[in-house]
């Protein structure tokens, strides 16, 4: 039996053709059966409706019943599917190609220079969305900063560390070891590692569905990789997620009324399972164009000068190099806002909350 290499199979669009020719066999309507093309055409001719309506319009027409037949069988031929399974594979074929081929530039980009994804932050489910969409087009995954929020919940928890998620409190800029010790963990793993770094550049949820003003902190973190030269350069790629519906919507409404947001637990997940069953709506991913580091800082910092200084004598950056990190922490929040979908649910919310006396229904 000839032995095939994996990732020349996989080069050469072999797991395409694997997804196209995939075990195809869903559950349908229980009282259906399978027919072909044309025995659907030929129902549907033979009905009782259509067989009466081809013989009102003879009468009107001054037709002969055998000339509107040819008239109703054109008919069907025409507006009638010719349904082949075979054709589905290849066309599953075809768009997971094309569709894949939509993220090249980021996978080219990837394998030249560190990568760091800068998703929107509405719902927990941001971070799963962008994994998930990253495994299913071959991009390598993120390894992710995340809050302690989920650090109570030991399974989860365990789930998330070894999805690439990594921990981190929600305050510790006055905490210089853990500061060292966090910013060596992610330029370590940027300068090094093989993984994309993914972080919320709004810290939190919002709650409202308005941009919060970033926070910095990670970002700096990047900069300062870049300003001290420990890699040629760094693309930021801003990645907007925008939802008819969060599925923390309920919680959203109860912690803006004033109810304190509850502490995340193992059993507060398994009693919110009922969100399984709702329906949400439609959710649009947008990936941005990337940013290179190095045009942002192109005549704002001296990469020759900032390499000089010894960077584990200088704890914090420099006033010039929290600058050019705010300015870029408000061109990524801008870029971010310019691909956010407004869904009509949105459009409606925002009407209403304009018009809180109410609006007659003729409006």
């Amino acid at each position: 039996m000839a032995e095939y290499d994996l990732d020349i199979l996989t080069s050469n669009g072999f797991s395409d053709m694997l997804f196209g020719l995939k075990s195809y066999q869903p559950e349908v309507y229980k009282y259906s059966h399978r027919r072909s093309p044309e025995q659907i055409k030929q129902d549907v001719f033979l009905s009782r409706r259509v067989q009466h309506i081809i013989a009102e319009t003879a009468k009107d027409k001054s037709q002969t019943v055998a000339q509107v037949q040819e008239e109703a069988k054109a008919i069907l031929d025409e507006m009638g599917h010719n349904f082949s399974l075979k054709t589905i594979r290849f066309m599953a074929y075809l768009l997971r190609k094309i569709l894949t081929s939509l993220f090249r530039k980021l996978k080219e980009a990837s394998v030249h220079n560190p990568v760091v994804l800068v998703p929107s932050h509405r719902s927990y489910m941001d971070f799963l969305l962008v994994s998930f969409i990253c495994f299913s087009v071959d991009l390598p995954l993120p390894f992710i900063a995340a809050a302690q929020d989920f650090m109570n919940m030991r399974v989860v928890r365990r789930l998330f560390r070894k999805s690439g998620a990594f921990f981190m409190r929600r305050s510790f800029m006055a905490d210089k070891l853990y500061w060292v010790i966090f910013t060596e963990y992610v330029q370590n793993q940027l300068q090094r590692g093989e993984q994309p770094l993914e972080f919320f550049l709004e810290g939190t949820r919002s709650r409202t569905g308005k941009f919060l003003h970033p926070r910095l902190g990670l970002l700096s973190m990047v900069v300062d990789l870049y300003a001290n030269a420990g890699v040629p350069n760094i693309l930021l790629c801003p990645i907007s997620i925008s939802y008819e519906r969060v599925i923390e919507e309920p919680l959203f409404a109860y912690e803006l009324l004033g109810i304190p947001k509850p502490r995340e637990s193992l059993r507060g997940l398994i009693k919110s399972r009922s969100v399984l069953y709702e329906d949400y709506g439609s959710i649009y991913v947008n990936f941005g164009d990337l940013i290179p580091l190095s045009s942002c800082i192109e005549g704002k910092l001296d990469r020759m000068s900032t390499a000089c200084i010894p960077r584990h004598l200088l704890l914090y950056l420099t006033d010039e190099e929290k600058e050019v990190v705010r300015q870029l922490g408000y061109e990524i929040t801008v870029r971010l806002q310019s691909h956010m979908v407004v869904t009509p649910s949105v459009t409606v919310a925002a009407i209403m909350l304009q018009n809180q006396q109410g609006l007659p229904l003729g409006r």
